[in-house]
């Protein structure tokens, strides 16, 4: 375990000590908000320590940042219940205190002090385009770099692996030799829409065809453009500018997103249990998604069938074993997102609530594919959506990059 440091405003501190309590970790938790500072130990659902009155406020707001310091709890006072703490949380907030001249101290020093001391390495957005013809986008290379963008150019149909790009372009050959080989193309938006979250795509060329104009639509295309008329003069220099735009607009509404409380969510777990076993993963996930979902079963999939890897909660059975071909089972492993039962027959849904012992069928139920790469290794069935929580974002973004710490 590792100490662990964020903002308040990704995701706040109920949900941060949810995730601690799902790990079932140990240690002590300082938070510094524009009111001071404050301390406090837990562990296992319990709270060790209290916040004075002006830091619980600031942390409604979400105001601030905090370090997760993993270790034994001493010299706080005795622990107490979680859901005691959380009803500070919860009561209404005091009057603002009134402001002082003179200078204030900074309550942010000492946490400035040990970020200073983290090399944090600085990212480029990767914009790779998929082309058999690289020549019009050599020209951009160099406007490209200045704008801080990683040009990677590759002629094969294929989904990179070495790791997603921030955008892809897929510019289309002539109509001549992309015949027969249309489907290669349009795997590559398959892929794209399956990330998470998803890659947006730029398509250029095949316009003409209204099949495959169709289909790109239909696949998540998030934007279309006509191929150059030419290499050279003003149609040439417009496409360049097109391009450009389109991709710095694409950047700019991805970054917009990217932090998000599902992104944080999922990255403060995985923080949490960078070193832990799959077998307390499994249990810590399990605990985690209790708090959205009153039953769940998680299942690996394997080629004979989906095994039980544990669950929660009444009426679900703890062994199970299903042979392939249940389809919401099917299109949440293959087609790597989550479905709802609710999308699909009645009578199917009963036979998949049977197998798993969930007497008195579903109600409000999910299936969760958990990723490792882009294979879905493992799935979450959730049962029982608790009212007023928005947990379905979240759990999507953690199960999306927790099945490499599963098995």
């Amino acid at each position: 375990m590792r100490t662990v440091i964020g903002r308040l405003s990704d995701l706040g501190l109920v949900g941060l000590l949810k995730l601690f309590t799902s790990a079932g970790v140990e240690g002590k938790i300082t938070v510094e908000t524009p009111a001071g500072a404050g301390t406090f130990g837990v562990r296992a659902g319990e709270v060790a320590g209290t916040l004075p009155p002006a830091v619980l406020q600031a942390c409604r707001a979400r105001a601030g940042v905090f370090r997760f310091l993993p270790g034994a709890v001493k010299g706080l006072g005795e622990f107490r219940p979680l859901e005691e703490f959380l009803g500070g949380m919860d009561a209404p907030p005091s009057a603002p205190p009134e402001h002082r001249a003179g200078p204030a101290a900074d309550p942010l020093a000492g946490l400035r002090e040990s970020l200073a001391e983290v090399a944090l390495p600085v990212l480029s957005p990767v914009v790779r385009v998929v082309s058999a013809d690289p020549r019009p986008y050599r020209t951009l290379e160099s406007d490209w770099r200045q704008r801080g963008w990683d040009l990677r150019l590759s002629a094969e149909p294929a989904w990179p692996r070495d790791e997603d790009p921030s955008v892809v372009i897929v510019h289309l050959p002539t109509s001549a030799t992309l015949a027969g080989q249309e489907h290669a193309w349009l795997a590559i938006l398959d892929r794209a829409a399956a990330r998470r979250p998803p890659v947006p795509v730029v398509w250029v060329g095949g316009l003409s065809d209204p099949e495959l104009r169709h289909q790109a639509i239909s696949r998540g295309a998030s934007f279309l453009l006509p191929g150059p008329a030419g290499e050279v003069g003003e149609a040439a220099r417009w496409f360049r500018e097109d391009v450009t735009t389109t991709v710095d607009r694409l950047l700019a509404r991805r970054a917009g997103g990217a932090d998000g409380p599902g992104e944080a969510f999922r990255d403060f777990f995985l923080a949490l249990h960078m070193d832990a076993t799959p077998g307390e993963v499994r249990a810590s996930l399990l605990r985690l998604a209790s708090s959205f979902f009153a039953r769940g079963a998680l299942l690996a999939v394997r080629d004979g069938g989906f095994e039980s890897l544990g669950g929660y909660g009444p009426s679900f059975a703890s062994l199970v074993h299903l042979p392939r071909g249940s389809a919401p089972l099917e299109d949440a492993a293959l087609g790597r997102r989550p479905v709802a039962l609710a999308e699909y027959p009645a009578a199917e849904v009963s036979v998949l609530a049977r197998a798993v012992g969930a007497r008195g069928g579903f109600s409000d139920a999910m299936v969760f594919p958990l990723l490792e790469g882009e294979e879905c290794v493992a799935l979450f069935i959730g049962d029982g959506c608790s009212a007023g929580v928005d947990g379905a974002s979240g759990l999507d973004a953690l199960f999306a990059r927790s099945g490499a710490m599963l098995l």
